[in-house]
């Protein structure tokens, strides 16, 4: 079983145990807006971890220029996994538009031996009209460079499966690793969906009306969910787990530990 961990580029590269990172796979960091501190912190895992590094690149926030000296410098270091994003400002982008158009462009401005990954959308991407369109647009990024993708977060299963069935269906033959968002209580969760614009399903939230005032019953029902969501994806073939971490591993551990004891 694949196992990665996600990491903000606001994290502080002193927080992060490097005893935990045999566990990962991999480990990823965000580019927010300064690619040069999503390399600082890459450069520095790949020194002390010895893990393969997966740094995003956003298409909004990267010109050509800076893209083909940032590209320069990861391959000083041996770094040659990605994951490649639109980024969260598209008004502000210039040389790009999209994660198409800097995949495009990788492939004849940087060394053909790298793998780039890119995003799924299982519920739909909120910019998107309709789930063909959405579809239509992952198919466009495989053909323009990506070799693998890993998904938004989702708590239903059925999701997922709908997802590789529609990649079957249109010739998509991409490994899809499920991206997956541990959290503690049902109020953290709504708060993330809803700055991710991501739809929570209304039998998730009714789960936990009855433990309102009750904390420490609601994150047990929170650690189950997930896991229980892990499990199921196992028995649909998932290649592993992408974790959402937001720079705290400690859930996402405790669920690589449960899913290994089992």
């Amino acid at each position: 079983m694949s196992v990665y961990f996600e990491f903000t580029q606001a994290l502080s590269i002193e927080a992060i145990d490097s005893n935990v990172m045999p566990q990962a796979s991999a480990v990823s960091i965000t580019q927010n807006t300064d690619a040069n501190k999503t390399f600082s912190a890459s450069k520095h895992l790949a020194t002390v971890s010895q893990q393969r590094i997966m740094p995003h690149l956003a298409a909004s926030r990267l010109t050509k220029i800076e893209l083909d000296a940032l590209m320069e410098q990861y391959s000083a270091i041996g770094i040659k996994d990605f994951v490649v994003i639109r980024g969260d400002d598209p008004s502000s982008a210039t040389d790009f538009t999209d994660s198409i158009s800097l995949l495009k462009y990788l492939q004849t401005h940087a060394p053909a031996h790298n793998h780039y990954c890119v995003a799924a959308y299982p519920d739909g991407h909120p910019l998107s009209s309709s789930p063909k369109q959405e579809l239509t647009h992952f198919k466009a990024k495989v053909e323009a460079g990506a070799d693998s993708a890993i998904s938004q977060f989702f708590y239903q299963a059925e999701s997922y499966a709908k997802l590789l069935d529609n990649c079957a269906a249109n010739n998509i033959d991409v490994s899809v690793t499920p991206g997956i968002m541990p959290f503690t209580h049902l109020t953290q969760l709504q708060h993330i969906a809803k700055r991710c614009q991501v739809k929570l399903p209304r039998s998730l939230e009714q789960q936990f009306e009855k433990y309102a005032d009750d904390p420490q019953s609601s994150q047990q029902l929170a650690l189950e969910l997930v896991l229980q969501l892990c499990e199921d994806l196992q028995r649909l073939g998932a290649p592993g787990f992408y974790f959402y971490t937001l720079n705290d591993l400690s859930l996402s551990l405790k669920i690589v530990e449960l899913l290994s004891l089992k």
